[in-house]
């Protein structure tokens, strides 16, 4: 799995260039974990901190997408971990 930084998510998320969206429950919280339209594999979302972006609850992912005007068409719900 490759790492994708927020504002390349950003750019990707404007240009409809996201395939799937999946949450993923970790340890750390719920992370964002998306495939490309035009990439291979999946993309795992990091901070500046070069950190997995992790969420302690959904309500706040939500919140984060709203805020950043994030429309993506759908998201998966992944409770066990695996992608």
């Amino acid at each position: 799995m490759s790492k994708i930084t927020e504002a390349e998510f950003r750019e990707y998320a404007k240009n409809n260039a996201i395939r799937r969206a999946a949450v993923v429950k970790t340890p750390e919280g719920y992370v964002l974990i998306i495939e490309l339209t035009w990439k291979e594999g999946l993309h795992t979302l990091y901070t500046q901190r070069k950190q997995p972006r992790a969420w302690a609850s959904i309500d706040r992912m939500v919140e984060y997408l709203q805020r950043h005007e994030l429309q993506l068409k759908s998201i998966e719900l992944q409770l066990d971990g695996s992608t």
